[in-house]
């Protein structure tokens, strides 16, 4: 008889031990989503782990006559199978130790697979097959093939994780199921952004037919099976997280956003901590050896691969492992560049109210809508639970409102949310334990009523804290120290004097050349760089500087020396002088170039690029030909005028004169210094106000009207505000959003009304490099009869030239 969802919730309260239905479950997933090969064979003890249920006695009376097979592989499809309208067997009965000791074993030595689905592994190993001309599946001779030498997968049901480690407990239960549909690939139109999904299709031995003629003798027998699974994926949630769960997709977070020499670190880090011993237990426990588990933290760590470490990590409760990355984030041994969110690029499933992590410089956060709201309740709360409602009232009382709550609303909305959190949280020890707890952030990473202990309270709670890079504060107050230094000496004469005058003019060089770099860099990059398709709006210093390589490396015919452009980044002043003026050379003739030399194919242009009413301006592979020529004169006159500033300034001559190996006779006049301070000052205003150098902006507010026209507030370093119109009339350009800093480019360089190009901030890491070049893009080729994806041929290149030019997104 068929049971609903409901019928079987009434049953799970009868059935006794559920703990152990729940790892039967759990086992069966793990043994339905296994990728086997063509030639499998159930293992013969199958017959004695199982025992059957008296329905399912009555289940197998009906289809053993109609379906052929031995009794190994009949166990095991029907254990994949598990239920029909009833469970099959007997969780109490059956030998769920073994089971799982089986699963080990058969994992362990590869006679049967799982998929890693983290990271980007097997979505590199895709793209290496010569040929692609299956969209949506792989046929199983190239499932074998993607999967050849790749590494085990790691998954976790209920509290079994599975991987290159085995099968190990988590202190935490999860769904993290074996998943037979992976994200390998993005389709040649770079309109889509969407990763496609490709459905591993499976040898057929003997324990798949049988498990496919089950199905379709129990559907004919008693019709659709009854809705056991559905329960039985969130059993180990009954009772638990009621209002969601926090933290849903940790692993996922980690398996895809702390990589490399991070998770390294870790690794090292749990086993540093409470739960050190079961961890190595775990990392020492047969088959593996003893000796695995020898020597400090750092080096257990470094011998394991990235996948036994994750499989390791997931060992741990999720508070736990919070906590840890909130630390080595703070240390910054988990180094995310300002203003950079990451989140995993693929998440299981999830249920309503879960909350999703999100990853910054600020710790690890469990990201909840409206955070506003958040703030306010949980600030209601934590003074009701320590039984001190009325203080708060007395800290409202100038809010006013008609009830406390609305006062408290009053004040967070006139006050921000800062000075809120410094006046009603951080004022007592209390409500700040209270407070960080709830958000999950350990009181060790609050050290008192400071900046960034009020950032990282807002951040958890959802917040986008506005932070900024100081390098044009900087340049500027040490600018304005060297201009005093000068004014408090009227006339330089003793070795004192110039003394005091270099050690100003030491730390203002240094940040001048850090200026410079930047200035340069970011310039050539802009007007060089495809930003529709190459980098997706995201600046990165060191994609910038490689520009500066490709861009001027063609020296002009006046030029007598060559002066080589170092990418690191550590060119000295004379270097950087030389490459701003051959930076103004280059961009004064990019007026008179020619621009149809770097049309786009109309392949290589978004399915979108033809639309009527609202252009695509990004054509060409350099952004320059793109450019309105009325704004692109307008830009270069500026960054001409700043180039001559800073040549006018004299740089080289004073820096060289105040060397201190330089004598007394050669230290610059006053006044000549004075005026390399002036138009040093004009030079810079210039490129900061007009938006030469790539600084920070973060978006502040924003309105709309009843016609749909948009304004955006944004600020810079100086609380000075840029609005910016909207919608967009360009098509291609990226959404103005809270959660980012973004560089915003000098003027209106498309010609196009309200379509500002804007930025994301992309630094160099760890992460940023296992992510690079990502995504890929393919497009499918003409369908070969009987041909394995993997396989060469000669006739590729004909092949890929025939390759339809439609998208698939």
């Amino acid at each position: 008889m068929w049971k609903s969802s409901r019928a079987i919730s009434d049953l799970l309260e009868e059935i006794p031990n559920t703990a152990d239905l729940e790892k039967f479950y759990s086992l069966s997933i793990m043994w339905r989503n296994a990728v086997y090969p063509c030639d499998y064979s159930a293992a013969p003890e199958w017959t004695s782990l199982l025992t059957f249920s008296r329905e399912g006695e009555e289940l197998l009376t009906h289809i053993r006559g109609d379906i052929q097979s031995n009794e190994p592989d009949l166990y095991l499809a029907l254990f994949m199978k598990f239920n029909h309208h009833d469970l099959i067997f007997s969780h109490e009965l059956s030998n769920l130790d073994g089971i799982l000791s089986l699963l080990e074993k058969e994992t362990q030595s590869n006679k049967i697979k799982f998929p890693y689905r983290f990271g980007r592994t097997l979505y590199d190993k895709f793209h290496e097959f010569e040929h692609f001309d299956r969209a949506n599946h792989l046929l199983p001779q190239d499932v074998d093939a993607l999967l050849k030498d790749t590494p085990k997968g790691v998954y976790q049901v209920g509290n079994l994780t599975l991987g290159p480690l085995g099968v190990v407990y988590s202190a935490e239960p999860r769904a993290i199921y074996p998943e037979l549909k992976l994200p390998l690939w993005h389709c040649a139109d770079t309109g889509c952004n969407t990763v496609h999904i490709v459905d591993l299709v499976r040898h057929q031995p003997p324990v798949e037919r049988i498990f496919s003629a089950i199905n379709r003798k129990g559907n004919d027998l008693f019709g659709p099976s009854s809705e056991w699974k559905a329960k039985l994926k969130w059993l180990h949630r009954e009772g638990r997280w009621e209002n969601g769960r926090k933290y849903s997709d940790l692993i996922e977070t980690i398996g895809d956003c702390i990589v490399g020499k991070e998770r390294t670190a870790l690794t090292a880090h749990a086993l540093k901590g409470a739960s050190k011993l079961s961890l190595r237990q775990i990392i020492t426990a047969p088959p593996r050896k003893k000796s695995n588990g020898d020597g400090s933290a750092e080096d257990v760590a470094q011998r394991l691969t990235s996948e036994e470490q994750l499989q390791l990590l997931m060992s741990l409760e999720n508070n736990i492992l919070v906590e840890y990355i909130d630390e080595l984030t703070d240390r910054r041994l988990i180094k995310i560049p300002l203003g950079d969110v990451r989140k995993p690029e693929f998440s299981a499933s999830s249920r309503t109210k879960d909350q999703r992590c999100q990853l910054s410089a600020l710790g690890l956060r469990s990201y909840r809508p409206n955070p506003i709201s958040n703030l306010s309740a949980l600030i209601l709360q934590a003074y009701e639970s320590e039984n001190i409602v009325n203080e708060l009232a007395w800290k409202l009382r100038q809010a006013g409102g008609k009830n406390l709550r609305e006062a408290l609303f009053n004040h967070i909305r006139d006050k921000g949310p800062e000075t809120s959190v410094r006046e009603l949280v951080l004022s007592s020890a209390a409500l700040t334990k209270t407070i960080c707890s709830e958000v999950s952030l350990s009181l060790k990473h609050i050290s008192s009523n400071d900046k960034k202990s009020v950032e990282k309270i807002l951040w958890k709670l959802g917040f986008n804290p506005a932070d900024y890079s100081d390098t044009l504060k900087r340049l500027k107050v040490r600018l304005s120290d060297f201009n005093q230094k000068l004014l408090s000496i009227p006339s330089i004469d003793t070795e004192d004097d110039r003394e005091d005058i270099r050690s100003a003019g030491v730390n203002l060089f240094v940040s001048l050349e850090e200026f410079l770099d930047s200035l340069i860099s970011y310039n050539v990059w802009l007007l060089y760089n495809d930003h529709f398709s190459s980098n997706r709006f995201s600046y990165d210093i060191d994609e910038a500087r490689h520009c500066v390589t490709q861009a001027l490396s063609i020296s002009n015919e006046d030029d007598m020396v060559v002066v080589p452009w170092s990418e690191s980044g550590d060119n000295t002043l004379g270097t950087l002088l030389h490459y701003l003026a051959k930076t103004a050379s280059w961009i004064e003739s990019l007026e008179d170039a020619n621009r149809d030399q770097l049309k786009k194919d109309e392949d290589d242009l978004p399915h979108y690029y033809d639309d009527k009413l609202r252009p695509f301006p990004f054509r060409h592979t350099q952004l320059w030909a793109d450019a309105d020529l009325s704004e692109l004169s307008k830009y270069k006159d500026g960054f001409i005028t700043i180039a001559r500033l800073i040549g006018q300034a004299d740089l080289a001559s004073v820096r060289n004169g105040i060397d201190h190996h330089r004598d007394e006779y050669s230290f610059p006049e006053s006044d000549k210094m004075f005026a390399c301070v002036a138009r040093l000052s004009q030079a810079l205003e210039s490129a900061d106000i007009n938006r030469y150098f790539p600084k920070q902006f973060w978006l502040e507010s924003k309105k709309e009207n009843r016609y749909g026209v948009r304004e955006y507030s944004y600020l810079d370093y100086a609380d000075r505000e840029l609005i910016i119109f909207g919608p967009n009339v360009a098509m291609g350009l990226p959404n103005q959003i809270y959660a980012h800093p973004v560089i915003i480019a000098p003027g209106n360089l498309l010609g196009y009304p309200n379509s500002q190009l804007m930025f994301w901030i992309q630094e160099r890491n760890e992460y940023s490099n296992f992510w690079r070049d990502y995504p890929k893009r393919r497009k499918p080729e003409p369908a070969r009869e009987n041909e394995p994806l993997g396989s060469n041929s000669s006739n590729h290149e004909q092949t890929a030239s025939k390759a339809p030019t439609a998208s698939l997104s």
